[in-house]
């Protein structure tokens, strides 16, 4: 990429440091290390640690710029303040593009940085909020809000092709729509032994004679993490050994914590709460799970699969073209059934585990590269792509 001093404002609805949070902060350390001028503007942040995002920009020289009020949840009076806010900003900064994050954030700021007449407005959707489990009034209101910032939008990136071919179709956009992975980069993971030793000393017991079984997320609903408790009581149920760790905190703490207490789990389920550094002990883990009701193309999964963990997850977004040929166990939203019997399955089959674990890996390597994301997201920010 040129040195060519470019102003790219990118805006964010929540500090909370998950997927969307990290795809920004990947390509804006890469593009101040290549000379542009690189601006973060967000909302809201209510995790433990909360700051891992802003520490993550400080120390790559990016500047950060908070919008008091910007939330998650509508709110029509504190959305307004947040719109002409935005417009101001926008006004002020004078950035050659802008480059937007999250439904929340997409809508209010496409259209403030179109009045503002901002250069080059791009909108990443980080998952389709219309094809979330809501009442069919919901998803067709947030359908059409998606619709007019795609249309406010001079370009617009998906994470997956199965969403890509959900609105490649849509009216008015044309060819505004273009399908980028997220990519991972290098982790220096433990080892299975080192993350073992470590995780036993968090659990307080060993843990290397104990089938494991971990995930990672925000603790909301459309991780679908409460009904899932129903499958790791039946797995115990049938008399199989296993500890669960999750890491990760969010609105849901409480309720699944007394929700695994009345299931009879406390003994097999250890909630780790938020941690930055939790991708590094999955080699401790026997298999992934991730339950979830919606996905874009997350994080958690290429983190897992690069490290060579077998997978069991929902059919969801981006989810099967990560697990493609074979490489995972794929559920259909909501089965929990079927999730008990692929679950007591690969737990009972150490070879299939290790064979998906290293097919998954191979594939992760080759196709979803955190270089080749940060390059083709530049090009088309720029308007070569």
């Amino acid at each position: 990429m040129e040195n060519t001093q470019k102003n790219i404002l990118y805006v964010i609805t929540k500090a909370n440091f998950g997927g969307a949070q990290r795809y920004v902060a990947d390509l804006a350390r890469y593009q101040t290390a290549h000379g542009w001028n690189v601006s973060v503007v967000h909302g809201e942040n209510s995790f433990e640690d909360g700051n891992i995002f802003d520490r993550l920009l400080e120390e790559a020289g990016v500047r950060i710029m908070h919008v008091p009020g910007l939330g998650r949840d509508v709110n029509v009076v504190a959305d307004i303040k947040v719109f002409f806010k935005l417009l101001r900003l926008f006004k002020e900064e004078n950035a050659d593009i802008v480059h937007l994050n999250s439904s929340k954030i997409g809508a209010l700021g496409a259209l403030a940085a179109r009045i503002a007449r901002c250069p080059r407005i791009v909108y990443t959707a980080h998952g389709l909020p219309h094809l979330e489990p809501r009442a069919l009034w919901q998803r067709a209101i947030i359908k059409a809000i998606t619709w007019v910032t795609f249309v406010l939008s001079h370009a617009v990136v998906v994470v997956s092709d199965s969403e890509h071919k959900e609105v490649r179709n849509w009216p008015l956009i044309g060819g505004k729509v273009t399908r980028i992975y997220n990519g991972v980069g290098d982790v220096d993971f433990f080892s299975r032994e080192e993350a073992q030793e470590l995780l036993s000393a968090r659990v307080g017991k060993p843990i290397a004679n104990t089938l494991v079984i971990g995930s990672m997320g925000e603790l909301t609903k459309n991780k679908g993490l409460a009904p899932f408790l129903s499958v790791l009581k039946k797995i115990k149920e049938d008399g199989l050994d296993f500890i669960y760790v999750h890491f990760g905190t969010g609105e849901l703490k409480e309720q699944l914590e007394e929700e695994a207490l009345k299931e009879g789990l406390e003994g097999n389920i250890v909630w780790f709460g938020f941690d930055a550094n939790a991708s590094l002990y999955f080699k401790a883990l026997d298999i992934f799970v991730l339950p979830s009701l919606k996905e874009g193309l997350p994080y958690a999964v290429l983190d897992a699969g690069l490290a060579g963990v077998a997978i069991a997850t929902s059919n969801v977004g981006g989810i099967p073209e990560i697990l493609a040929e074979g490489a995972g166990v794929l559920v259909n939203r909501g089965d929990m059934q079927t999730y008990v019997t692929e679950l007591e399955a690969l737990m009972a089959d150490d070879e299939k585990r290790n064979v998906m674990g290293k097919q998954v890996q191979q594939r992760i390597k080759a196709v979803f590269s955190k270089d080749e994301m940060v390059q083709k997201t530049t090009a088309l920010q720029e308007g070569r792509a």
